[in-house]
Formats: structure tokens, C-alpha cells, sequence
């Protein structure tokens, strides 16, 4: 079994928005699909690890975009294990064209938690040490390196205004019982109207998980003040607050770089 796995895709039409190019939700959602496919079939999949009360959860995530695939545009997504430390791996992507343009690149931190404590478990434990197999270091013949910049921490320091809360229903939340993580990517773009859609698209999305959320909690949404340059900065952080709660907890946070449409 080869270390880089290649899974090929279709834009379809459902997928799409005005400009006739892919959500970037569902581009996220297949490079999800694709690590799954590419774990489960190295038999560390999340079906797999959940027979011995095992599964991954997304930590951190980051996607930089030259560009979208067009609907009904072929395109192919690779992903690869860069490394694994005890209890954390990292995975990156890559989105090429058909014609062989590559127009995206992802990086990735996923934790593997015990399903019933949701504490994180020594990743090399698992299967002997299964994962190890499938690195891929540098030097090798399938060596690749994502060039784009590690998901950080995305500190926050400056004021943010509240910009919406909503509630929680049956299509936000994933086959785990939680707020899908494409989801959460459908909300934060919602908070700009579509005349920003219209003339600015993202250039890097980074979303880090601080807490799982579920339905029907209701989500409130943070936003800062743009900071601009020659790309434009926003920082969202999103909170949950449960039923029968008044405490206000952190699920997550992002950033969204902007570049203006030319």
C-alpha cells in the first residue's frame, strides 16, 4: 500500500455558488472524506478504531486557495500523513486540476480520542504502532511538503463584536453526534453579506476546535474588526451555550484571509 493516497472528484452542480465554482464547505468536506478514505484503507479508519473504542477528532485546520474547482470540473485530492507524535498527527492535502494546476493546499492536526472518556489516547499504541508505516519523511520517493503555513493557535487578543447567534438542528451535526466541521465553515461565511462575496474571495480559511458542540445548542458568533493590507483579516471565535446552561463555552475559532477579485 502506497503513503499518498489520490482520490479523484466532480464539482457537481448542487455543490456550487453564483460564481459557478465550488463551496469552499464542500471542498473542505471532501478533503475530509478523502483522510478517512485514505486511513481506512491503511486499516486506521474512523469505522475501524471505532470497533476498539477508538476515533480521530479534528484538532486544527487550515486550506490555502489560488483557486476553485469550476462546476462539472474533474479535480483529484492527495493527502498524506507528515508525521505523528503520541497523541497528535499530522495530515496534509493537495487539489490539483485535471490538467494538472494545482489550486489548493491543506494541513491538518487530528487527535485520537477514547470514545468514551474523550481522552486522548497514544496514537502508537494502535495496532503496533500501525501508523508509522504510512509517513512519509523527507527524502523519500513520495516525499511532498504542503507550502503553506502550519494551523496555529489563532490567539486572540483584540475586541470582538457579537455578529449572530444561531440555533442548532438535525442537518448541522455528523455522523460522530457533533456540529460538523463543514458546517461551521457554512456559518462563518454567512456573517459577510453577499456584496463582500462579490468582490472578495478567501485566499487561507484556519479553523482550530477548542470544544465538541451539539444539537440543540445555540452558537453565538464573534467577529473582529478587519485588518487590512494587501489582504483583509478577520478573526471569528464561536462559543456554544447548551440548554439549561448559562455558562458560555468556546468551540472554536478562525481566521479568513481575504483577497479582493480583480
Amino acid at each position: 500500500m502506497e503513503k499518498l493516497g489520490k482520490y479523484p472528484f466532480v464539482a457537481e452542480q448542487y455543490q456550487c455558488n453564483f460564481r459557478k465554482q465550488i463551496f469552499l464547505s464542500f471542498l473542505v468536506n471532501q478533503m475530509l472524506c478523502s483522510a478517512d478514505n485514505h486511513s481506512t484503507e491503511r486499516e486506521l479508519g474512523t469505522e475501524q478504531l471505532n470497533k476498539i473504542g477508538r476515533t480521530w477528532v479534528l484538532s486544527r485546520f487550515a486550506v490555502e486557495l489560488k483557486d476553485l474547482p469550476l462546476r462539472h470540473s474533474k479535480y483529484s485530492i492527495e493527502t498524506w500523513v507528515e508525521n505523528a507524535v503520541m497523541f497528535f498527527t499530522n495530515r496534509n492535502f493537495r487539489v490539483t486540476l485535471s490538467d494538472g494546476d494545482i489550486i489548493a493546499w491543506g494541513r491538518s492536526t487530528w487527535a485520537m480520542l477514547d470514545m468514551n472518556s474523550r481522552e486522548p489516547v497514544n496514537i502508537f499504541d494502535i495496532k503496533d504502532g500501525l501508523i508509522k508505516k504510512y509517513i512519509i519523511q523527507d527524502g523519500e520517493k513520495e516525499s511532498i511538503t504542503a507550502p503553506i503555513e502550519k494551523p496555529s493557535r489563532i490567539a486572540i487578543t483584540e475586541d470582538l463584536e457579537l455578529k449572530r447567534v444561531i440555533d442548532t438542528y438535525y442537518n448541522d451535526v455528523d455522523f460522530n453526534g457533533h456540529i460538523n466541521s463543514a458546517r461551521y465553515i457554512e456559518h462563518v461565511l454567512d456573517l459577510f453579506p453577499m456584496e463582500w462575496h462579490k468582490e472578495y474571495i478567501i485566499k487561507r480559511f484556519e479553523i482550530v476546535y477548542v470544544a465538541e458542540s451539539h444539537c440543540p445548542d445555540k452558537l453565538k458568533f464573534y467577529i473582529s474588526s478587519p485588518k487590512e493590507g494587501d489582504s483583509v483579516e478577520y478573526k471569528v471565535r464561536i462559543t456554544k451555550l447548551s440548554p439549561n446552561s448559562l455558562q458560555e463555552i468556546e468551540c472554536c475559532r478562525c481566521k479568513l484571509i481575504w483577497r479582493k477579485i480583480i
